[in-house]
């Protein structure tokens, strides 16, 4: 009889455990959607002003607390795998420079070899004809996993691509990209603060930056 109550009681707690990560998932889901249509059309952010931005980080601050999915590094690392696009960003960097306008910035993870790569990719400008369609600049770099949601980035290399051509490597980040030169000041750790199946990711790097990505599937 003991072990009958004991059972039922087990089953009856799993069963409310499940319905609260369901309860859960819901929420965040509501928020996600909330949060894209917040952000869509912003250029990263770039054109909210700051009572606009404080409302967007408070609906990423509540999907933090609600994330679902606990991250539990290096068991689940894979989850980072692919190709991500930058939706937001508390470090808005400009649209247009010499290379074209911004076109995107992607982080691509690949787990199993423990590299990241943060690529912006610019298109031509109309008053530069005989440039190539379209240049992209790579910042490379190997990490390591510093507990369950933490990694710590290391660069490896830079590079930049003009068009079709090989990428050429660089010492560092052109002049003309001033504004995008905090992406290679050495080593920095980050923490992955949400992420979920429906490919939203949010990142707080440990100077202070916070980035939301979507994922190209």
């Amino acid at each position: 009889m003991v072990f009958g109550f004991v059972g039922a009681f087990g089953l009856r707690t799993e069963g409310l455990r499940t319905r609260r990560g369901m309860q859960l998932c819901a929420i965040a889901s509501e928020h996600e959607g909330l949060l894209l249509s917040m952000v869509a059309g912003t250029d990263r952010g770039r054109i909210l002003d700051e009572k606009q931005r404080s409302s967007v980080e408070n609906v990423i601050s509540l999907m933090e607390r609600e994330n679902e999915m606990e991250m539990a590094f290096p068991q689940n690392l894979s989850m980072l795998d692919g190709r991500w696009r930058l939706i937001y960003t508390t470090r808005p960097t400009p649209s247009a420079t010499v290379f074209g306008t911004v076109s995107g910035i992607y982080q691509v993870f690949d787990t199993s070899n423990r590299t990241v790569e943060n690529r912006i990719e610019f298109n031509l400008l109309p008053n530069m004809p005989r440039s190539p369609a379209r240049t992209s600049v790579a910042i490379a770099s190997k990490f390591e996993t510093i507990d369950n949601s933490r990694l710590r980035l290391k660069i490896t290399n830079l590079s930049i691509q003009l068009g079709n051509l090989e990428p050429r490597m660089l010492v560092s980040m052109p002049p003309e990209l001033a504004p995008f030169k905090y992406l290679t000041d050495g080593s920095d750790d980050v923490e992955i603060t949400y992420v979920a199946n429906t490919g939203v990711r949010v990142l707080r790097s440990m100077r202070g930056e916070l980035r939301v990505f979507v994922k190209d599937f």
